[in-house]
């Protein structure tokens, strides 16, 4: 089946040195690495509405879907050559189970419209989980830099990670925005949380000590698709919500 894609207009995107490689962070979430041809998303958690759906919650379930035409959106917009999926793309060991018929068959474009799909684990999978498609690994290693879903604390290469959800809040001419973002440090680049049904935690939050130990991160937020460097102090406030 052919893969809906509405038109949009086209967001916005940051480029930043990090490990000595030009990256872009796009307004969608996604990252691309030009040199390799690599297109990096992180946490899409498919069926997590269905999953509290099945806990008693009335959710209408439609964020799979929508995490697919944003994913097959940014896949033909950068045409990679390699698609990494950086865990936690779905959101229980059964998800897949769950997803539609019509669902499995746009996620299967998607990843036979690439030459290489690599779903590192999450911690949300569980062990043994077989991706429908493509390759299941740890991590991956291209260049400088290392692709894991949760960052290693002793391994001091440069590493892009997801897991964590990372949000923004700044306050502008009286207004408040929130949207997700990118922490960008010299050594992490934490992702932004791809899937359209996902909590978040703030970038202020102590757990992100850890993540970056000392090196306060820059921070990119999304927001209505554009993408915008957010200034140390700028007005930031913080709102912490759970979920990742």
């Amino acid at each position: 089946m052919s893969v809906p894609i509405a038109p949009e207009p086209a967001p916005s995107r940051a480029a930043i040195d990090f490990a000595g490689e030009a990256l872009w962070l796009d307004a969608s979430g996604a990252l691309f690495w030009p040199v390799q041809g690599l297109l990096a998303v992180a946490d899409l958690h498919f069926e997590k509405a269905s999953f509290l759906a099945n806990a008693g919650n009335p959710l209408p379930l439609y964020d799979t879907r929508d995490s697919l035409v944003t994913l097959a959106r940014v896949v033909e917009a950068y045409a990679p050559r390699t698609l990494v999926l950086l865990g936690d793309s779905f959101h229980d060991p059964a998800a897949l189970s769950r997803m539609s018929g019509d669902d499995r068959a746009v996620l299967s474009q998607i990843v036979d419209g690439v030459e290489t799909c690599l779903w590192v684990e999450g911690n949300h999978e569980g062990e043994g989980f077989l991706p429908p498609g493509g390759i299941g690994v740890a991590e991956h290693r291209a260049g400088p830099l290392v692709f894991r879903h949760q960052p290693d604390p002793a391994d001091l290469s440069a590493q892009l990670v997801g897991h964590f959800h990372p949000k923004a809040t700044v306050r502008r001419h009286g207004h408040r925005i929130r949207g997700r973002c990118f922490l960008v440090s010299g050594n992490r680049v934490v992702l932004p949380a791809f899937g359209s049904f996902t909590g978040g935690l703030d970038h202020t939050d102590p757990a992100f000590a850890a993540v970056f130990a000392g090196d306060e991160p820059r921070v990119f937020l999304c927001y209505r698709n554009n993408i915008h460097a957010v200034a140390s102090g700028a007005g930031s406030t913080r709102s912490r919500s759970t979920g990742y």
